[in-house]
């Protein structure tokens, strides 16, 4: 008799030596991010720190798994779920082909954020799976953005939520 088991090894997503902190007292936060990616400081004009995979292969892979942060002012006085609910009306105008699902709310570093997805069909290229995790921190609405293609985001999605689940706030 053969047993032929499958089993997800983990071990990268637990061994914190496999992931490095990236801190900074500007944008007021630190988080860990793996190895295997790297950082892009002021990616543009609105991506402070931006988080991406390496890539070994571009001949196979030209679209890197990444993690864009977009720090934003936001009045004191909106609430947040008004806040989050304009994020996500903003993207249907800019993108109206996305399907927005998997709605939730968690706390990290005792702070409510809002989570949601989105699928991005690309007409000409692979379909795209973001995951969107939006903090208000004070007078400020912290983004992050976890993208990957649609056939591999299943395999990122816990390495996507360890980076932001390990955000720390640094406190002024």
């Amino acid at each position: 008799m053969l047993w032929l088991l499958a089993c997800n090894n983990d071990t990268t997503l637990a061994d914190e030596s496999e992931f490095k902190i990236y801190s900074s007292d500007s944008l007021g936060f630190e988080i860990e991010y793996p190895k295997t990616f790297e950082t892009r400081e002021y990616f543009n004009q609105f991506i402070p720190i931006a988080f991406f995979e390496k890539i070994t292969d571009s001949t196979t892979d030209i679209y890197p798994e990444n993690v864009l942060v977009n720090i934003e002012p936001i009045p004191v006085e909106v609430p947040f779920g008004d806040f989050i609910k304009a994020s996500k009306t903003q993207l249907k105008i800019m993108m109206p082909e996305l399907e927005i699902f998997g709605e939730d709310s968690i706390n990290i570093d005792g702070v409510p954020t809002g989570v949601y997805q989105f699928k991005r069909p690309k007409e000409n290229g692979p379909d795209f799976v973001a995951k969107m995790f939006v903090l208000k921190d004070k007078n400020r609405a912290i983004n992050f953005s976890c993208t990957a293609t649609e056939e591999m985001f299943e395999t990122y999605q816990p390495i996507f939520d360890r980076i932001v689940n390990s955000l720390k706030l640094k406190k002024k």
